[in-house]
């Protein structure tokens, strides 16, 4: 059991989405804690939601490469998407846009008038970094004009919770309580740092203990960590074939610009030695003017 439990980590996108978007209602009440604490809300604070794509098991065994997000709708209509992203890929800034994009078509109900339109809001919370012109760990984009900074509407939001950002060596007691809760998921569950946890565990800080509980129960849940690990597996699996496929287009690239070369060198001496521009084209198949600038 202690194999499969190393594999029943916060971080782990699938255990991410059992402990939150299970849609049974410990997971519903952690979700609304842990928006309340991102979005700031303790004025107006979310009081319930309804998961729109509760985890299903058996779809998951077979379907490895589903996007494992949690999508919910609040007590007051808004639409939000969570993601946990282990890896900072390439290209996730765009992502998000599209998947906000995907999410804003879908709440928007028939025959309503776009200025009842609910907000659509969508989180990636990544393990490690991605932005790279902000020290902060937390980041939120909205629409607005670049001149005069006036927001244009405040129905679309995405946010970024980087939790490679976080400083674990500063005083828990210094630390917010976003702060507190991004080191929970990272370190939650990992054995080396128990005595840690215990002491983010101590602050009573509502999320985190909310999570715990849950996380608790599924760490005795021998079909989770079972996918969990496959999870973990899909995923390097995913990484050595993009780095693979990266090398490869660097070594052709270079191949390309070997053979490129070469042929240049072989135009030039053909010019050289008084063959004409257009003989020297139609030998080489480089184009009249690469050769004349040769």
């Amino acid at each position: 059991m202690q194999e499969r439990k190393k594999h029943i980590k916060l971080t782990n996108d699938l255990v991410f989405k059992a402990v939150y978007g299970s849609g049974d209602d410990s997971s519903r009440a952690a979700l609304s804690s842990m928006l309340n604490l991102i979005l700031g809300r303790k004025d107006n604070p979310i009081v319930d939601v309804q998961i729109r794509n509760p985890i299903n098991y058996a779809k998951q065994r077979i379907d490895k490469e589903s996007i494992l997000d949690i999508r919910c709708v609040t007590d007051s209509g808004e639409l939000i998407g969570v993601e946990m992203q282990v890896k900072s890929i390439g290209g996730m800034d765009n992502r998000m846009v599209y998947y906000q994009a995907k999410n804003m078509s879908k709440i928007l109900k028939k025959k309503q008038e776009y200025a009842n339109m609910k907000k659509t809001i969508s989180i990636c919370i990544m393990v490690g970094k991605y932005l790279p012109d902000t020290e902060s760990f937390h980041n939120v984009f909205r629409y607005k004009n670049i001149e005069t900074d006036k927001e244009l509407t405040d129905i679309s939001e995405i946010q970024f919770v980087e939790l490679g950002k976080i400083d674990a060596s500063k005083p828990l007691e210094e630390m917010s309580e976003l702060e507190r809760y991004g080191l929970f998921l990272m370190y939650a569950n990992e054995e080396k740092m128990a005595d840690y946890v215990e002491k983010l565990k101590s602050f009573g800080d509502e999320v985190i203990l909310m999570s715990d509980a849950i996380l608790r129960k599924y760490t005795e849940d021998e079909i989770l960590a079972e996918l969990a690990e496959d999870r973990e597996l899909f995923l390097i699996e995913q990484e050595v074939m993009r780095i693979r496929y990266d090398n490869l287009q660097k070594a052709l690239i270079e191949k390309d610009n070997i053979i490129a070369n070469k042929d240049k060198d072989y135009a030039r001496k053909l010019k050289q030695k008084g063959i004409s521009v257009e003989d020297i084209a139609e030998i080489t198949e480089l184009a009249v003017a690469e050769i004349e600038k040769l």
